[in-house]
């Protein structure tokens, strides 16, 4: 029996390749290239909000009005929210609710200018007793692996 893994591995010979012109896969290249496309992403931000027991219609109008203020603010793409279950380790498991949303900004700074904007800190201020806790989290895009091409 004969052993094709090592017979092809020992005749590659990367000096050979260079000889008739190919070019090697430039690591360095690629990661200038993947943090350039990274930052040509648009930042996406997870927001989670927990209504206090009982005010889970306060928590939706509270959304509702962010919404109508957000669409005028500069960066913006859009967003959707959905209600998500609490988990059984929540201490308000059986009567708070959970909205998630997904919002998508041009940029970082588009983002954090929304995020300590007037208008948002006087919606947050005038829906405080409704909401339990509100966090804000950037989603980390995930890039594909290189592509080896031999």
């Amino acid at each position: 029996m004969m052993n094709f893994g090592k017979t092809i591995a020992s005749k590659f010979n990367p000096q050979r390749i260079m000889a008739r012109g190919y070019r090697t896969y430039d690591c360095e290249l690629y990661m200038g290239q993947l943090e350039g496309f990274l930052n040509d992403k648009p930042v996406k931000i997870l927001s989670t909000r927990i209504s206090t027991p009982g005010n889970e219609s306060q928590i939706k109008k509270y959304l509702s009005e962010l919404n109508r203020k957000v669409r005028i603010y500069n960066g913006f793409t859009g967003a959707e929210s959905y209600w998500a279950p609490m988990t059984t380790n929540s201490l308000v498991y059986t009567q708070s609710r959970r909205m998630i949303t997904i919002s998508e900004w041009e940029t970082r700074d588009a983002w954090n200018k929304w995020l300590n904007s007037k208008c948002r800190k006087i919606a947050k201020e005038n829906y405080k007793k409704s909401i339990e806790s509100e966090e804000h989290i950037t989603l980390e895009y995930i890039p594909p692996p290189p592509i080896f091409l031999l």
